[in-house]
C-alpha cells in the first residue's frame, strides 16, 4: 500500500468526529432554513411577492442559497474584484453622505464585508464595526480582507460612548441589524413577525446627534457580478426602521441572497420552531 493511502487510511479515526459534527452542522442550517421559511410564509398576504419563491420545493431554494453563498464567498476570499461592478450613482449619492461621519449598516444579504469594501473605495475609513463573533480561522481570513479594504473590525457594541465619539470626529461605524441579539435586544418586526434586532445602532444614533444613515446590501448584477447597492434612510428615519424596510424589499426582490434564512432570526421569540 502506497504511503500516502497509509497516512490517509490511518487519519480516519481522527477525521470521524470532524465528518460527524460537520454532517450535524449542516443538517442544524437546513433545520433553520426549513423553519424561518415557514414561519415568514406563513405570515406573509395571499398577493405578497415572496410567496411564489417560498413555494418552490425545498430543495431548488436552498440550493441556489448555498450556490450563491458560495460564489459570494470565493469573490472575498480570492479578492477577484473585478467582478465587483461600480457603484451605481444613486448608490455612490447615498454613500455621500457618509462624508462627515455616519452608520453604514448592513444585513446578512449577500457579503457584507463587499458593504465595508464599497465604502472603503469612496474614500470613507470604517473606524469600527459592530459584529457577531466567528470561528478564530473565519475571523483571520476575514480580517485580511478588511485591512486591503481600510475597514477594520472592531466590536463596540458595548462601548456606546467611545463609538459615538467616533462618529461625531467624521468616522463611518458598521453595524450588522439582521443578527438576533439575544433577550437583551429590543423589540422589532420582520415581516410583520415579532423578532428582536440590536439596540445599538438607534443607541449611537441618538447619541451622536442623529447622523446620516445608509444601508448597504451586495447583490447580483449582470453577467452576475456582484454589485454593492447603498440606500440612504429619510429625514429623521431611525437606523432600525431603515434596516427593516430596505432588508424586507430586497428580500422580496432576491430571495436567494439573503443568508438570514440559515441564521435563527427568531430564536429569542420562537426558539421552539428551531427544535429538531
Amino acid at each position: 500500500m502506497p504511503r500516502s493511502v497509509s497516512i490517509l487510511w490511518a487519519m480516519i479515526p481522527l477525521l470521524r468526529p470532524i465528518l460527524r459534527e460537520t454532517g450535524l452542522r449542516l443538517e442544524r442550517k437546513r433545520r433553520v432554513f426549513r423553519a424561518n421559511c415557514a414561519r415568514v410564509l406563513g405570515a406573509l398576504a395571499a398577493d405578497d411577492p415572496l410567496r411564489a419563491w417560498l413555494e418552490l420545493p425545498e430543495e431548488t431554494r436552498y440550493a441556489a442559497l448555498v450556490r450563491n453563498m458560495a460564489d459570494d464567498l470565493a469573490t472575498l476570499v480570492d479578492g477577484d474584484l473585478r467582478r465587483l461592478e461600480e457603484t451605481d450613482p444613486g448608490s455612490r449619492s447615498a454613500l455621500e453622505r457618509l462624508r462627515g461621519g455616519g452608520l453604514l449598516l448592513s444585513a446578512h444579504f449577500g457579503n457584507h464585508e463587499l458593504v465595508a469594501r464599497g465604502c472603503a473605495e469612496a474614500g470613507m475609513r470604517i473606524l469600527s464595526s459592530a459584529q457577531t463573533q466567528k470561528s478564530r480561522l473565519a475571523q483571520r481570513l476575514l480580517d485580511r480582507r478588511r485591512a486591503l479594504w481600510n475597514a477594520p473590525a472592531a466590536d463596540f457594541s458595548g462601548r456606546l460612548f467611545e463609538a459615538a465619539s467616533r462618529v461625531e470626529r467624521g468616522g463611518v461605524v458598521g453595524v450588522m441589524m439582521d443578527q438576533d441579539p439575544g433577550p437583551r435586544g429590543a423589540d422589532d418586526r420582520f415581516f410583520s413577525l415579532p423578532c428582536r434586532t440590536t439596540r445599538l445602532a438607534d443607541a449611537l444614533w441618538r447619541r451622536a446627534g442623529r447622523p446620516p444613515v445608509v444601508f448597504g446590501l451586495a447583490m447580483t448584477g449582470a453577467a452576475e457580478r456582484w454589485r454593492v447597492v447603498y440606500a440612504a434612510g429619510e429625514e429623521g428615519e431611525a437606523p432600525s426602521d431603515l434596516a427593516r424596510r430596505t432588508t424586507e424589499r430586497a428580500v422580496r426582490e432576491r430571495p436567494d441572497l439573503w443568508y438570514g434564512w440559515i441564521h435563527r432570526r427568531f430564536k429569542s421569540v420562537a426558539r421552539e420552531i428551531y427544535r429538531p
